[in-house]
């Protein structure tokens, strides 16, 4: 007999109480000098979970949040001002993107394509560091949130 799956919801506040990831000063002026300049008003899709990435999104003004979305509903959801990458892991391992990113507040954004962001950072081992430094970031972001689901669902008991 299957069980029934567990529900978990957790507070925001529990779950996102961390700093979005942002590039330093230098990097981001570098991958700005690379970037296409785009203004999209709010409620514009970049990009949504499970399509093939296509490049990252520098966030230069406005913001963006990206949200889990297709797993039973809307997900949770990180704000991402300026100063923030969005569509890194995509864009740097090939994988679908595994979050839907929407513009929150009226953005104004630097797009670098795929294939010119992968180019970058075969020349640049400084942009290689800081690159890893923001993703090692999000490894910790999910590894909180999968402690915080864990904790959470264990004090639920199980589902009926």
């Amino acid at each position: 007999m299957a069980k029934s799956a567990k529900v978990i919801l957790l507070r925001m506040e529990d779950t996102f109480a961390l700093t979005t990831p942002t590039a330093s000063t230098e990097l981001f002026q570098e991958l700005q000098a690379a970037a296409s300049k785009i203004v999209l008003p709010q409620g514009a899709i970049l990009f949504r979970r499970g399509e093939a990435p296509t490049g990252v999104f520098l966030v230069l003004g406005g913001s963006v949040n990206l949200e889990l979305e297709g797993v039973g509903g809307p997900g949770a959801v990180r704000s991402h001002g300026p100063g923030s990458v969005v569509g890194l892991p995509a864009s740097l391992s090939g994988n679908t993107y595994s979050l839907t990113a929407q513009v929150a507040e009226d953005a104004s954004l630097g797009f670098i394509p795929r294939a010119k962001f992968l180019e970058l950072m075969a020349k640049s081992p400084p942009l290689c560091l800081q690159v890893m430094q923001i993703l090692s970031e999000e490894i910790g972001h999910s590894r909180t949130l999968t402690e915080a689901l864990l904790r959470n669902g264990n004090k639920r008991g199980p589902a009926s």
